[in-house]
C-alpha cells in the first residue's frame, strides 16, 4: 500500500523533483522531541537553524532556498545533494584511473571504496604512462 502510494505522488507530482512528506502517505507525524543543552531553545532542529517560510512551516536553509526557487524563479526542479553531484561527476569521469589495479600497492582490500594514494601527490605520477 505504501509504494502504491509513494509511484501515485511521484507520477503526479510536477517537474523532475518533489518533496512528499509523511502527511501526504497517510502516515502519523510524531514532533521532534524538543531541543536540549547548550544549543537547545528558539528555532531550531537538530542543532539546525529554522526560518519560518510564507505557509508558518519551519524550514532549514536547503529547504528554504528550494522553496524559493521552485515557487518565485519558476524553476523546474531542484536538489540539494551537499556535494554529491560534484564528487560522483568526478568519480564516473575518472573511473579508470581510481580503480586502476595495474598500480601497485594501492588497494589493500577488496571492500576499499577509494585507492589508498588519493589526494596524495603521488597519484598523478604513479599513473602516468
Amino acid at each position: 500500500v505504501l509504494v502504491e502510494k509513494l509511484l501515485k505522488e511521484e507520477s503526479e507530482a510536477p517537474g523532475q523533483f518533489r518533496s512528499i512528506g509523511a502527511a501526504s502517505l497517510g502516515l502519523p507525524i510524531e514532533p521532534p522531541p524538543p531541543p536540549s543543552g547548550p544549543r537547545g531553545g528558539g528555532n531550531s532542529r537538530g542543532g539546525r537553524r529554522l526560518f519560518a517560510g510564507l505557509d508558518l512551516a519551519e524550514l532549514n536553509v536547503e529547504e528554504l532556498a528550494l522553496r524559493h526557487y521552485l515557487t518565485v524563479e519558476q524553476f523546474d526542479c531542484g536538489l540539494h545533494c551537499e556535494g554529491a553531484l560534484l564528487r560522483d561527476l568526478f568519480g564516473i569521469l575518472l573511473f579508470d584511473q581510481l580503480f586502476d589495479t595495474a598500480v601497485d600497492g594501492v588497494f589493500a582490500s577488496a571492500f576499499q571504496d577509494a585507492p589508498l594514494d588519493l589526494g596524495t601527490e603521488v597519484f598523478y605520477a604513479s599513473r602516468q604512462e
